[in-house]
């Protein structure tokens, strides 16, 4: 094995300490290990090495990272409040029944499928990477296929195995339908039964776990296929995992392909007391620390702005003692101050206003112009782009479809060959459009543009991105069929790499899938030019809205420059008098023709001007009389 490489090792000794291991175990870590190392699939966990240390059987096996088993991504979405959609229950059972294939087809029977078994690996675009583990009560079809006794799960158990009937693939497409059962309706097959009333459950005839469903929420088409799936007698149920997927169609057939949220199934009655009251737990820990994190940062929040303004605290006391330090000494002659007139403060607030106003118009017109430009962009790129999925998936739909008018047997060797000649030979879009057809190991069966490449696996190949394109092509095939956007190339191109998407599907009857492809650089372009043609009306308009703000400009200045002289002339004249008063003239007089404040503001002068010239007079008057009273006395 490489150095550094991660590794899980399961040492049987640690399961069962202080016990010896007998030969009938130390035989089933063998046969675990001869399963495993016969198996060489994407769904089922890899084996590295068998051997013994201290007498102790040992495996060292893939360590499957960034993963976590069906049943806890059961609780996890309990937990967290999210229901599982058809869609991803079907992606799940789909990848297991690959798996369980794998293994069926070298003779070798699971018999213990549970969600505790099943590893949901996050990869690269697939969150529910199935990775098949635990393969202790592996059985192969060359040592005998009679069921155990109680060795399994008995909720996930068929009833060959602890009736000593015989066993095969039915016998692990069995438990495949308990869960199936589970994610498809959010309940147990068989509530929260002991085990032996589970086994007795199994045993009778005439008891139905789907009488639990409700057609209104689950199809009748899905309820038929659970009763065939779960029937008590092997012969009765599907024989083969081609078989199961075929039934499964019922419930491909119900999901929406425009909806990924298809009937949306709440899983809360997968757990028992015990596990609920475990997940209420988890959520008021989290709670709490959730308001313990809202807490600190409330708390940094307010340190925050204490910081602040003491900062702004200090910066105020430099200032002070800066203005301290310059301020004139006493007796030192203080520069006066520059006058501005009221009439050219009025000019310049108007003509500023009207600037300021043209400035931020102007902005949000730019703003708006610009937002709309992208907007539309995107919509161009967006109905282009779909334009072209809708062509893609029409194309290979219609292809997939012309096989059905084939005379031969489905997944006959004259049927399979009549489909490559019709993926080579079928064209699109004068020609240039080509469809290709690979098997699910990733081996080229059919190649419109390049036979050549026929024969070939393609599984490990990496596009200029570093992204397995043709692995992503084909999930999304198994998926239902699916896009996938990548780079890639042009056939006798300049050696750089373009915008492609492409789509995939699965030939019912057979593990192939089709697809084919099509180039959005001619998107791209078409924006561009699309853009550039907006940047120069946006141009003009600017040109325009220049000349047209430079015109307003000085019309806002004629305007204010009138309106400064006549809202700043009666004022003038005000104060002048004022001065005037100020130094002993009460005789001067406002004369303000207007009707305004202003025109209050000069009568109520005058008037004061006049009430003091009179007081004025009279004081005069009594000083003469007063005068002459005293001279008349002897």
């Amino acid at each position: 094995m490489p150095l550094g490489m991660q590794v899980a090792i399961k040492l049987l000794a640690d399961e069962f300490p202080g016990l010896t291991l007998d030969p009938r175990r130390r035989a089933r870590v063998r046969t675990e290990a001869h399963a495993l190392g016969q198996l060489k699939h994407p769904n089922i966990v890899r084996l590295h090495k068998y051997g013994l240390t201290n007498d102790i059987p040992y495996l060292v096996m893939e360590y499957i990272s960034e993963s976590r088993t069906l049943r806890q991504e059961i609780g996890a979405r309990v937990r967290d409040g999210k229901p599982l959609s058809r869609v991803e229950t079907n992606h799940i059972l789909q990848q297991l029944l690959d798996g369980l294939d794998a293994a069926h087809g070298r003779g070798l029977f699971h018999l213990d499928i549970k969600p505790e078994n099943i590893m949901l690996q996050s990869v690269a675009g697939n969150p529910h990477y199935v990775r098949i583990v635990d393969f202790g009560l592996v059985r192969s079809s060359n040592e005998g296929t009679t069921g155990s006794g109680l060795m399994g799960t008995p909720t996930y158990m068929a009833p060959e195995q602890f009736l000593s009937g015989k066993v095969g693939p039915w016998t692990d497409l069995y438990a495949t339908a308990i869960i199936a059962y589970e994610l498809i309706s959010g309940m147990r097959a068989y509530g929260q039964r002991a085990n032996e009333e589970v086994l007795a459950c199994k045993v009778d005839p005439d008891y139905k776990p789907t009488t639990k469903l409700d057609p209104q929420h689950v199809p009748e088409e899905v309820i038929a296929f659970l009763d065939k799936a779960l029937s008590a007698n092997p012969k009765d149920r599907f024989q083969n995992a081609t078989e199961f997927r075929g039934g499964l169609k019922a419930l491909t057939k119900s999901i929406d392909p425009r909806d990924q949220t298809t009937s949306l199934v709440d899983l809360v009655g997968l757990l028992n007391d015990k596990e609920l009251e475990e997940i209420e737990t988890e959520r008021e820990r989290l709670s709490e620390e959730r308001n313990l994190i809202q807490a600190d940062r409330e708390r940094l929040m307010t340190e925050k702005r204490q910081l602040t303004e003491e900062r702004l605290r200090l910066g105020a006391v430099s200032a002070g003692v800066t203005q301290t330090l310059t301020r004139a000494e006493p007796g030192e002659m203080k520069r006066p101050r520059k006058r501005i007139s009221l009439r050219r403060q009025l000019q310049y607030r108007i003509v500023g206003f009207v600037a300021l106003s043209l400035l931020l118009l102007g902005g949000v017109v730019f703003f708006v112009l610009s937002q709309s430009n992208q907007s539309l962009n995107e919509v161009l790129k967006d109905t282009l782009e779909q334009r072209y999925r809708s062509e893609i998936k029409n194309q290979t739909q219609a292809l997939i479809s012309s096989f059905d008018s084939l005379s031969e047997a489905v997944g006959t060797e004259s049927w399979k060959s009549k489909i490559r000649r019709l993926v080579r030979a079928t064209k699109y879009d004068d020609g240039t459009g080509y469809f290709f057809m690979y098997n699910r190991k990733g081996v080229a069966i059919a190649h419109g543009s390049a036979p050549k490449r026929e024969g070939t696996s393609y599984w490990n190949l990496k596009g200029p991105n570093g992204r397995y394109v043709i692995r992503e092509l084909q999930g999304a095939a198994l998926t239902g069929g699916g896009f996938v956007s990548y780079h890639w190339d042009k056939p006798g191109g300049d050696q750089q790499t373009y915008p492609k998407l492409g789509y995939a599907q699965t030939i019912p009857g057979t593990d192939w899938w089709v697809g084919t492809g099509v180039y959005l650089d001619d998107v791209n372009r078409t924006v561009d030019g699309q853009a550039r043609i907006q940047d120069r009306t946006l141009n003009l308009i600017l040109i325009d809205s220049t000349a047209i703000a430079v015109i307003v400009l000085i019309v806002a200045l004629l305007v204010g420059w009138s309106l400064g002289a006549r809202v700043s002339r009666p004022i003038i004249a005000m104060s002048e008098t004022a001065d005037r008063m100020s130094r002993g003239d009460f005789e001067s007089t406002v004369k303000v023709d207007r009707n305004d404040e202003l025109a209050d503001l000069a009568s109520a002068l005058n008037r004061m001007g006049a009430s003091v010239s009179a007081t004025i007079h009279d004081l005069a008057t009594a000083q003469r009389h007063a005068t002459k009273i005293v001279q008349s006395v002897p």
